[in-house]
């Protein structure tokens, strides 16, 4: 038996879109925070 439903295979590829999602946006936070003169510790928060 296979454990992969169509309705797990729709969850994992949502949670795979948000997390590039999220991966995107700290890129453009750490790049704006960079670009405003507070350096990379302020995106890691």
């Amino acid at each position: 038996m296979r454990y992969s439903t169509p309705g797990m295979i729709r969850k994992r590829n949502l949670y795979r879109l948000y997390l590039l999602f999220f991966i995107k946006k700290m890129d453009l936070f750490i790049e704006e925070s960079e670009k405003n003169g507070f350096g990379s510790p302020v995106g890691m928060i």
